[in-house]
């Protein structure tokens, strides 16, 4: 039968949201309603005398390409896959079967990757989890097109899709918590964009290269997907600030302020801003932590 309210054993069972937490009430477990938030929304605006709606900074406009480069390797990938998957055939002799482990060992590995994402970004950082997706996609890259045999390039194929799991996990979180809260769901669309972008660019190269002789126009494919990972990395370190709200996670106050300055509108009150963020990560803290236990095994 079903319960007709949660229970203290629940993995997260409002009881355990402090008061304090907004949106939540300490008696429901309903959030608040969109007119409440709508109000503390505009109250907040005009106590603070500044729009939160303001025009975009160009910093964060850049933050947020950048970002997006991401999921344009692996929308290439989707896109020169299927030119790729032509010449291999000639060249191994695959059957069928092997040319659809192919396509899904990037599916598999991806969903392995996607597992331990959220491990290295909270333990060394987003912009460690984009350098760590750039390196092994490059190191997958290499073995593909460097490949003799179907082995390797299936070898190759699993790094790939290592990286894309590990990547495409942080790209719209990495601009939902650094772009001003009235401008992030327009601005997390663009790796959604984004991938399709690098889906058209992978068939276009793949037109483009398909006359090389057979041993060549595969594995020029291939390496071409290299380009934007090496770019990443340069840009990863050179310009691309550290996710604020991890940086608050770490006590990093002043530099999660520095950078909030340049990617919100000029004026707005960026230590309150931190202030909600330290008050979301307390109440993310206080919270029951759901676990594959729970899943796996529930409790009655």
């Amino acid at each position: 039968a079903l319960s007709s309210g949660p229970k203290k054993s629940d993995a997260m069972s409002y009881e355990t949201v402090p008061a304090s937490c907004p949106g939540f009430s300490p008696v429901s477990p309903n959030r608040r309603g969109i007119g409440e938030i709508q109000a503390d929304f505009d109250a907040s605006a005009g106590e603070s005398g500044t729009d939160p709606t303001g025009p975009i900074p160009l910093y964060m406009y850049m933050i947020a390409t950048v970002a997006s480069l991401n999921s344009i390797n692996y929308g290439f990938d989707v896109g020169v896959s299927s030119g790729v998957a032509v010449f291999v055939r000639q060249q191994f002799d695959l059957d069928d079967l092997q040319v659809g482990w192919f396509f899904s060992s990037v599916a598999i590995t991806s969903a392995v990757g996607g597992l331990f994402s959220h491990a290295v970004s909270d333990q060394y950082g987003r912009k460690a989890n984009f350098l760590a997706a750039q390196i092994i996609a490059i190191s997958g890259l290499v073995v593909s097109a460097s490949a003799g045999t179907y082995r390797a390039l299936m070898a190759g194929r699993l790094l790939v899709g290592l990286s894309v799991g590990i990547g495409m996990s942080i790209d719209p979180m990495y601009i939902a918590e650094t772009a001003p809260a009235a401008h992030r769901g327009k601005l997390t669309t663009w790796a959604e964009v984004s991938t399709n972008i690098g889906i058209t660019l992978g068939f276009v190269l793949s037109l483009l290269l398909k006359d090389l002789p057979l041993d060549w126009n595969w594995r020029a494919m291939l390496s071409c997907g290299m380009f934007l990972p090496l770019i990443l990395i340069v840009l990863a370190i050179t310009f691309m600030p550290e996710s604020p709200r991890w940086l608050v996670a770490r006590g990093r106050v002043e530099e999660a302020q520095h950078i909030l300055e340049k990617t919100h509108p000029p004026g707005e009150n960026v230590t309150e801003i931190i202030a909600d963020i330290g008050v979301d990560l307390a109440c993310s803290d206080k919270c029951t932590v759901a676990t594959w236990k729970a899943v796996v095994c529930p409790e009655p």
